[in-house]
Parts: structure tokens; sequence; C-alpha cells
């Protein structure tokens, strides 16, 4: 099991497993089928601002870098299965959207796929509680999990 860490992104081949545990932040996990390559990247911030430090902490660096990656890893673009669960609404008192980080991680994100060409075919967003994004790369397999609740195949 390789467990990947806030801003963090990494991958991964069969038979290994990654997770990660997300709040606000949006954790996008990325497949290949064919290969049996996925990854994650576990994006903090919306967007980078020119901070090129740790590339895997925001939406504009950490997506595409996520896919250079599993591309360098033997995957193959037009194969990328592309999966997301996270950004919740973590503090109460984030009444304004702009105050809402798990909102902005989520449009962020949407944003950085959509310039990639790649479109999510599954997503486990929103919400008040905390979440565990798990990918199995031996089958294929991502769950997202509710802290406390039964995990669900995305």
């Amino acid at each position: 099991m390789i467990n990947i860490g806030i801003g963090e992104l990494g991958v991964a081949k069969a038979p290994m497993e990654m997770r990660t545990v997300l709040g606000s932040c949006i954790g996008l996990a990325v497949y290949d089928p064919r290969s049996k390559v996925g990854g994650i990247v576990h994006v903090m911030l919306p967007e980078s601002r020119g901070n090129s430090v740790k590339p895997g902490k925001f939406a504009d660096t950490g997506v595409p870098a996520l896919i250079k990656q599993i591309i360098a890893n033997g995957g193959v673009k037009s194969n990328l299965q592309v999966k997301i669960s996270g950004g919740a609404k973590m503090f109460a008192f984030a009444t304004s959207s702009a105050m809402d980080i798990g909102a902005r991680n989520i449009e962020a994100v949407h944003q950085a796929l959509a310039e990639e060409g790649l479109k999510i075919s599954r997503e486990d967003v929103g919400g008040t509680k905390g979440r565990k994004l798990i990918v199995d790369c031996e089958t294929g397999d991502i769950y997202s999990q509710i802290i406390g609740e039964d995990k669900i195949l995305l």
C-alpha cells in the first residue's frame, strides 16, 4: 500500500494499491486498464500562482504532472479512466464561495482535466465529511469512502 500525503502525487503499477485521506482537498485517481498503471494526486488548493515547489499541491499543476507521470510509466492517454473524491466543506464558517475551498478545488480539478482533454467518469465530492480514496492497480477498482461509512466503488 502506497500512502499519498497532502499535496503529493504518486504512480504505481499492478499489484500495488494506493490511498489518500481527504477533507476539502481533492483526490484525483487516474488509471489505465491496459497497462495497469494508476496514480493519485492529492490537490490541496485550486491554483499555484507560479509556485512550482510542490506541483501536486495545486490543481493547475498537479493534474498535468500526474498525467505526465502515468504516461511516462506506460499509460496511454486515450485509455485513462478518471475519477475524483473529496472536496468537502470542512468548516461551518465557510459561508461564502470564496471560503469554501472544497468547492473551489472541485471546480479547479474539473477545469484542469478539461484542459488535458480528459473527462471524469465518476465522482464522489462535496458534503461535510472527509473521505479516503483507494486505487487498486491490479483490478482497476477505485473506491471512495466517507469516514465512518462503507466504501463505494467509483
